[in-house]
């Protein structure tokens, strides 16, 4: 049951009232997400499986039976804590998304980076909080052989 990494297994993510199960394979799912069930009820909690999914890499899956009257829908992509998961495996969409991120905050700051009205300290204090941040995230998440640490050069928008 759960995922090993490195020294340890990671069985769940928790995120003030989210929780994510992992698990290596559907069975062991079933039963870790049972027995999360069993706990919450003796708490006095309830699990509210309509807002439950589940996503399993690799091949499509049924939905998850819990027992006769309840399962939980499969769905082919999640978003949690704003990070993209989906049946994949890898981290494409999300780094598209991020990609996509970037050249909106781009395309905002146009107006302001190539003022003429507005100082290059400024501008710098804009670019180093906003749109720097942005771009070397998503450089980061992409290939490892073409990190950028210093994202677009800002000497474009000064004079």
């Amino acid at each position: 049951m759960g995922i090993p990494l490195e020294n340890t297994t990671l069985y769940t993510l928790q995120f003030a009232d989210d929780q994510v199960v992992l698990a290596g394979d559907k069975e062991d799912l079933e039963y870790m997400t049972c027995k999360l069930r069993e706990t919450y009820e003796k708490w006095g909690l309830d699990m509210n499986l309509n807002k439950t999914k589940y996503l399993c890499t690799g091949e499509t899956h049924n939905n998850l039976k819990l027992d006769e009257d309840s399962e939980i829908e499969f769905c082919q992509e999640y978003k949690y804590l704003g990070v993209i998961f989906d049946t994949s495996g890898t981290d494409n969409k999300e780094i598209r998304s991020r990609v996509i991120q970037a050249r909106k905050c781009i395309a905002c700051l146009n107006g302001i980076l190539w003022s003429k009205d507005i100082r290059n300290e400024r501008k710098l204090n804009i670019y180093n909080a906003l749109l720097k941040a942005v771009y070397c995230t998503v450089q980061k998440h992409g290939d490892s052989q073409k990190i950028i640490k210093d994202g677009p050069k800002l000497q474009r928008w000064m004079p």
